[in-house]
């Protein structure tokens, strides 16, 4: 069983890859940090993470562990007591299918 504590540990994991904030007991926000600005036309710059391989191992895990998923703009993964929302911080849509 995946614990809170387990989560936040997985997720410490990710280093600048990820933004992680727990917004309260029972919720916890994570942006993947991809977004590394705008070109002259004012399309959306990715950075490179550091390790991609990484957090998408951590996504997946996360996602394995989890009681099920919703998707609207983020994927927010349900477990018995918490949620856990990941986002991209480039804010274009993941190709995913859940």
């Amino acid at each position: 069983m995946m614990t809170k504590e387990k989560v936040m540990n997985l997720l410490a994991s990710g280093g600048k890859d990820l933004s992680v904030f727990e917004c309260d007991d029972n919720y916890i926000s994570v942006t993947v940090n991809d977004f590394a600005g705008y070109d002259g036309a004012w399309n959306v710059k990715k950075r490179k993470l550091d390790n991609e391989n990484l957090v998408s191992t951590i996504q997946e895990t996360i996602k394995a562990a989890a009681l099920f998923t919703v998707y609207g703009c983020h994927y927010h993964y349900v477990f018995d007591d918490f949620t856990v929302m990941w986002g991209l911080a480039s804010d274009e849509e993941e190709e995913e299918e859940i």
